[in-house]
Formats: structure tokens, C-alpha cells, sequence
């Protein structure tokens, strides 16, 4: 299995997606690059598990995982097995 593969900058704004995250959620990467993520993914979760995911990144530091529900473009709900983590720039750092 291919895995989905979305980076964004700190905002959340899109960067990039590879092919399997455009074949699972329906959105090409000239739809969805510059603009933010969660104008396509989320808010299918309650707000309180988005707040601990970015509170949780932002101060650990760290990869948070889950399972949450995300809907594709059709507007169809899937569940996903879901990974997120920083990315630093050892020379900013």
C-alpha cells in the first residue's frame, strides 16, 4: 500500500501531495497546493481532538498518530490511519 503523503507549512497551508493522497481523496495537487488543508480535510473530527493534535505537535515536538474520519472530495467518509509530524530545519533550529 502506497502511503499518502501531504506536507504543509506551519500554518497548514499545502505544499505538496503525492499521487496516492489525490487517488484516496478525489483532490488533484493543482487543486489543493497554496491553499489550506483544512479547506479539504477535517472538521470531521470534534474541535477538541484538532486542538490536542496541534498542542501535542507543537509542544513534543513529536509524531502524532490516530485514526480519524476524513471525507474525499465526493464528499464520502473514510477512515484513515493517520500520521503527523514536524519537519525542522536543523539550521533555523
Amino acid at each position: 500500500m502506497i502511503e499518502q503523503i501531504i506536507i504543509t507549512d506551519p500554518d497548514g497551508k499545502i505544499l505538496y501531495i503525492n499521487r496516492a493522497a489525490e487517488n484516496t481523496t478525489g483532490y488533484f495537487q493543482y487543486e489543493v497546493v497554496g491553499r489550506k488543508s483544512s479547506e479539504f480535510w477535517g472538521k470531521q473530527m470534534p474541535d477538541i481532538f484538532y486542538e490536542k493534535m496541534w498542542r501535542f505537535i507543537k509542544k513534543e515536538k513529536g509524531t502524532f498518530k490516530t485514526r480519524l474520519l476524513n471525507k474525499r472530495k465526493t464528499g464520502e467518509l473514510y477512515e484513515v490511519d493517520f500520521a503527523i509530524s514536524p519537519i525542522f530545519d536543523v539550521t533555523l533550529a
